[in-house]
């Protein structure tokens, strides 16, 4: 599934498909990952 699909679904009023809501947990929970590496680096860096 595309971008274009879920924008589709959600302008019909069909809401939000079930692929779209796992593809945005798998993000937040990447970008959590990345913020947590960022601040065990920069302690590290001093």
């Amino acid at each position: 599934m595309n971008l274009n699909q879920a924008v589709a679904a959600l302008n019909s009023g069909a809401g939000a498909p079930v692929w779209l809501l796992q593809a945005v947990s798998g993000c937040v929970r990447a970008s959590e990952r990345m913020d947590r590496a960022t601040v065990v680096l920069s302690r590290r860096l001093g």
